[in-house]
This record gives C-alpha cells, sequence and structure tokens, in this order.
C-alpha cells in the first residue's frame, strides 16, 4: 500500500487487522465489442447498459464508472476504515478471479467544508500496456491536496 502523508496521519489511528471486509461491492468482468475485458462495480454508472465501442479506453472507463462514494459518517477514521474494508474485498476478489490482470485501487478523503460533509471515494482500474490512470509512487501521491491512498493487485516483479 502507497500512501501519502495526510493519509498516513489518518492510518496511525487505525489498526489493519481490525478492518471488516466490505462485500456490497463485488467486482464484475464485462467485454467491449471486440470481446476486450474490462472490470466494474454493480453501480457503473449505467454505462454498462450499452455496448462498449472498441476505441474506448477501458482503463479510463474503469476509472470514470467505477467510483464508490461513502459519505455516511463524518469521521475520517470511520470513512478510511470502511473503504479499507471493501479494499480488501476487491484485493481478495481480483487475487483470486483475475489473477493474471494488475489492477490499481485508490481510497481519496474529501475533508468536506461547513457545508459538504466528509466524504471518501474509491475506484479501480486495471492496467493495460503499463498505463496507470494514477502512478502507484509516494511522489505522485504527495502532490494530491486530500489524503490518498493506492492498493497495487496482481503485481509481477
Amino acid at each position: 500500500m502507497i500512501c501519502n502523508t495526510d493519509m498516513e496521519q489518518i492510518l496511525s489511528d487505525i489498526t489493519i487487522k481490525d478492518i471488516n471486509h466490505r462485500t456490497e461491492y463485488p467486482v464484475l468482468m464485462k467485454i467491449n465489442q471486440t470481446r476486450q475485458p474490462y472490470w466494474v462495480v454493480d453501480n457503473f454508472c449505467g454505462i454498462d447498459k450499452t455496448p462498449i465501442d472498441a476505441s474506448v479506453n477501458l482503463t479510463d472507463l474503469e476509472w470514470d464508472g467505477n467510483e464508490i462514494y461513502l459519505a455516511h459518517t463524518t469521521d475520517l477514521v470511520e470513512l478510511v476504515k470502511y473503504g479499507l474494508g471493501i479494499i480488501i474485498s476487491w484485493k481478495e476478489q481480483l487475487e483470486r478471479e483475475y489473477t493474471q490482470i494488475p489492477f490499481d485501487i485508490l481510497l481519496s478523503i474529501d475533508h468536506g467544508d461547513e457545508e459538504v460533509n466528509p466524504s471518501a471515494t474509491l475506484r479501480f482500474w486495471a492496467i493495460r500496456k503499463q498505463y496507470h490512470y494514477i502512478e502507484p509512487s509516494f511522489v505522485e501521491l504527495q502532490k494530491f491536496e486530500q489524503p490518498v491512498l493506492m492498493e497495487q493487485v496482481n503485481y509481477k516483479l
């Protein structure tokens, strides 16, 4: 797991072994018009109702469509814990069912303000031809103003 300094602060209040797995967002494999696979969660912005054209960048499509928004509490630690539970479940499923496909998973936190409550957003996408929507590095994640972490799945050394 890679995270920026702001996320490290939040994680210091969390014991990973105490995270509850969250299975309400299972990953599904779909195929586009040329039989190339892409992966979605159940609430994939309704985009899976139409055939996906071969010209669509599937990694970008996954980034746009696989957005899970959490805003059930104003406690940042609880938001991160909930998000980590989803990440753990996704990672286990992706390792079990799609072992040859590398994926990136991102969890970001919005602190909110006086009009908007804090929230967390999760996304995941497959890595194709070495293309990462966001490079998984501390230097890259440090550029984010909000707390953010990435988990890499099925990476081969």
